[in-house]
């Protein structure tokens, strides 16, 4: 096996075996270093490195993957192991970078790139330009602005949600440059957001101005909610991994808790300042109540993509994702009213259509999976069981809770449906591949 990576390196450049699988481990733990980094689940990342780690003569590939730490250790024929250990400091949202990662480790097995070549691609994409700011600002200001309006906000409070979206986007970029703890970043921009938004209401209700501040929050709640991060973690639970599902699902709570403290802080400080106007109200299953929502839940899913820096050609399908799976919650939310039934069967439909998309066009799921569900994240939920809980109404926040509680389950649980299926269907026919592949590779060198 180990003539398939000498037979594509210059004898002067391989060194002895330890310097040449010393390589083929950085080439590996890199690339699933760079995959979690940008927003893709420890058990993408795993199978990335086992990929690579065998496409390169590896008999045995063993990877412990966490958030923050990738340990891996590769056995050859021979009998000798290599490790190594790569240390995690901090992880984005660029899903774009996170899929040519992903593409690197699928064109290093399938497309047998010699070590040298690896090498290379990965320090092209290393040397990548990010994701623009600008489009990133873009997405926030579009995320708050339409789910401000989503979760019943009035058309006005569309202006200055997009507004305080497009700031806290520019403070979440300042704070990510000084490498922040995540949840110190979670309550400072839920802080500053909530006072924010409280000052800007305050000063437009002096201009005669009337803007609905419970709206105007729940929309920058969108904005710092975990959604890929919980998505992920219940990914990972359902796929084995669950020491890491475990701590990412921790992860997402401890940010959620944050960003709660955060906008709680901003109530008790400067509630009083700004008038608490009713947001108005949507006759259930009028046309006023349905064409809102269907029109800023597809506007909110483009901000989403902007906001994750999903690539642009994979944009549309993640948009019919989106529509599909919402009419499909709009239809169980009319017959059912049942919380938790309603988000399980919408999650369940967007989960399969992702997979389904992900084999089609070659990319990761979750490129197509995270526009069609972030809209059912609680956001109104979850402000208004702070909001009751400030203002000492327990009955009201008890209730509130319950449901972001119930819609939370739903989520988790459709996703872990689908997870399973593909989990049972999908790993028999890579046994089956990778066999073939050997096989080739085999009477080849």
């Amino acid at each position: 096996m180990e003539n398939i990576i000498k037979d594509n390196i210059a004898p002067e450049a391989v060194g002895g075996d330890k310097q040449l699988y010393d390589r083929v481990l950085n080439v590996a733990i890199e690339t699933g270093a760079s995959i979690l980094s940008n927003g893709g689940s420890v058990s993408r990342v795993e199978t990335a490195i086992e990929r690579i780690c065998s496409a390169y003569g590896a008999k045995e590939t063993n990877v412990f993957a966490i958030p923050s730490m990738i340990i891996a250790c590769i056995k050859l024929e021979d009998g000798n192991e290599y490790t190594q250990i790569k240390r995690l400091y901090s992880t984005g949202n660029n899903i774009a970078m996170m899929e040519k990662y992903n593409q690197l480790s699928r064109d290093i097995c399938y497309s047998k790139l010699s070590l040298q070549d690896a090498e290379l691609r990965l320090e092209e994409l290393k040397a990548c330009k990010q994701n623009s700011k600008r489009i990133t600002i873009l997405g926030g200001a579009i995320v708050a602005g339409a789910f401000n309006v989503y979760f019943g906000g009035a058309l006005i409070d569309f202006i200055p949600a997009f507004i305080i979206g497009a700031l806290l986007s520019v403070i979440n970029l300042a704070f990510s440059v000084r490498a922040f703890n995540g949840y110190a970043r979670a309550f400072m921009l839920s802080l500053i957001g909530g006072i924010i938004t409280i000052l800007t209401c305050y000063l437009l209700g002096l201009m005669g101005i009337e803007c609905h501040v419970s709206m105007i929050m729940v929309g920058n709640i969108m904005l710092v909610i975990p959604g890929l991060l919980v998505t992920n973690a219940v990914r990972d639970l359902f796929t084995g991994d669950l020491v890491t599902g475990s701590i990412q699902l921790l992860n997402g709570v401890i940010v959620t808790l944050a960003i709660v403290a955060g906008y709680t802080v901003s109530l008790l400080l400067l509630g009083n300042l700004s008038a608490f106007f009713e947001a108005p109200i949507r006759e259930f299953g009028t046309i006023e109540y349905y064409a809102p929502v269907i029109i800023f839940c597809i506007v909110g899913a483009f901000g989403v993509d902007l906001l994750f820096n999903i690539s642009f050609k994979r944009v549309a399908w993640g948009l019919v994702n989106t529509l599909i799976t919402f009419i499909i919650y709009l239809l169980m939310e009319y017959y059912t009213r049942d919380l938790f039934l309603t988000n399980f069967v919408a999650t369940l439909f967007a989960a399969f259509f992702a997979e389904f998309l992900a084999r089609w066009k070659k990319a990761p799921a979750t490129v197509f999976l995270i526009p069609a569900i972030i809209p059912f994240v609680p956001g109104a939920s979850l402000y208004f069981t702070m909001n009751y809980l400030v203002s000492g109404d327990m009955a009201n926040a008890a209730s509130k809770g319950t449901d972001a509680l119930l819609i939370f389950l739903g989520i988790a649980v459709g996703l872990s449906v689908i997870t399973l299926i593909f989990q049972l269907i999908y790993p028999i026919k890579n046994k089956i591949h990778i066999k073939h592949r050997l096989f080739k590779k085999n009477k080849q060198f």
